[in-house]
């Protein structure tokens, strides 16, 4: 496994901006983030290990 991610999220002062996500990408796989305006796309990517 190349990358494993589990119980990710993000909250905000008033809100949750990412809900408790997880999902693994296997050596050579490729993926893609998909879903509404809103859904927690760009706060996923633009998380980091603080």
């Amino acid at each position: 496994m190349q990358l494993e991610v589990h119980r990710l999220s993000k909250v905000y002062k008033e809100n949750r901006g990412l809900l408790a996500t997880g999902f693994n990408v296997d050596k050579g796989q490729r993926i893609a983030v998909v879903g509404h305006n809103g859904a927690g796309k760009s706060t996923l990517l633009k998380l980091r290990k603080g």
